[in-house]
């Protein structure tokens, strides 16, 4: 400070002028910078609750689909009298009826697994394979519509007799023995415990008969005349299917990074290709997403699954016996990307500015500085 007091007033004048200078400059740069700053994350927090509120419709919609499916096809008389032909077709031949299946329809199925419901009539005419060719085209139609990943019927005593994809728990018992405990037997048994033609979803859990594919079970019951459970109907749900979903696009829209949660945080839906970010590997960590599972949708500022601060909101999706959350993200580097570009112009038009304003307050200064000093 001392040493500034030395100074000729000739050269202080220009110093206080100049720093007066920059820092009007730097407060109506920052001003300018929080602004266009703050207006980007309420246009971006506007626009992602457009995105959660337009990808939760396209959710609804298909498990309405996936729901209607389940009780049209269990509702039709084709249904009724295949149901009943393929159980007179277990039934007489008795207790073989699960090896004959397997060894018919799996082991001498002339395609691979992925492709076995291109068979349609079994080599060898039996009253099985007679109901098989009858009816297993109408039941491919649904199957292939949404691409399920199977498509099963079973009898009022848990039995698969029969199914679309032809996986190895064709001809087995679901509500005994090694499937007892599957996610697939859950939705059976709320099926067989049904008091109208309610359809239940079960949670998605790795499934080892569909080599270990993530999986979402949907049954209904399938009743006689006299309303008596015969049967039940399953569609086997990937997450595959949702991802489809999830990753539709629409016109030009922000990068967003979305993912379905359950109650547990772990994800229902595929993140990336990687064993790390598939459906149950990769968990999220989000502190709004508990809140998904309360209220019809949750907002925050955090670190995002990819670890990026970002803004998430969330949405939630329910399906009879299954609640899930809608998650999704926006990269806080993308979204103010406009605005860092707008701040790296400024700071160039601001020391090209401060340069041009220096040379103007020293003249000026030195000016007004000569006949201060003379007096």
């Amino acid at each position: 400070m001392r040493a500034f007091d030395n100074l000729r007033l000739a050269v202080k004048l220009p110093i206080i002028l100049g720093t007066l200078v920059l820092i009007a400059l730097a407060a109506m740069g920052y001003s300018g910078y929080s602004i266009a700053r703050s207006a980007l994350l309420e246009a971006g927090e506007a626009r992602l609750l457009t995105a959660v509120n337009s990808k939760l419709l396209e959710f609804e919609s298909w498990f309405e689909g996936v729901t209607a499916d389940l009780r049209t096809t269990a509702a039709s008389p084709l249904t009724l009298r295949a149901i009943r032909d393929f159980e007179k077709a277990w039934t007489d031949i008795g207790d073989g009826a699960p090896d004959y299946l397997r060894q018919t329809y799996i082991d001498d199925n002339p395609y691979p697994p992925g492709q076995r419901h291109k068979l349609i009539s079994a080599p060898v005419v039996s009253g099985y394979s007679i109901a098989h060719g009858r009816y297993h085209s109408g039941f491919v139609s649904i199957f292939n519509e949404k691409r399920y990943n199977d498509l099963m019927l079973l009898n009022s005593d848990g039995d698969v007799i029969y199914s679309v994809s032809k996986e190895a728990d064709l001809g087995q018992n679901v509500l005994t023995g090694a499937l007892a405990q599957t996610k697939l037997a859950e939705a059976v048994r709320q099926a067989l415990a049904a008091r109208g033609r309610e359809v239940f979803y079960s949670d998605f859990a790795a499934y080892g008969l569909s080599g270990h594919e993530i999986s979402s079970f949907a049954a209904v019951p399938i009743r006689a005349a006299d309303t008596t459970i015969v049967g039940v109907l399953v569609l086997q749900i990937s997450t595959r299917q949702l991802d489809a979903v999830l990753g539709r696009h629409h016109g030009k829209e922000m990068p967003l990074t979305g993912y379905l949660a359950g109650a547990d945080g772990r994800l229902r839906t595929n993140l990336g290709p990687t064993p790390q970010e598939e459906a149950l590997a990769k968990e999220s960590t989000a502190s709004v997403l508990p809140l998904a599972f309360a209220q019809d949708h949750a907002v925050g500022r955090e670190a995002g699954i990819r670890g990026d601060l970002s803004l998430i909101m969330t949405g939630r999706i329910e399906a009879p016996g299954l609640v899930l959350a809608l998650v999704m993200e926006l990269s806080e580097t993308e979204l103010l990307r406009p605005v860092e570009g707008l701040a790296r112009s400024m700071q160039i038009g601001a020391l090209i500015a401060t340069a041009a304003l220096a040379l103007i307050v020293f003249f000026v200064a030195r000016t007004l500085a000569k006949p201060m000093a003379a007096i």
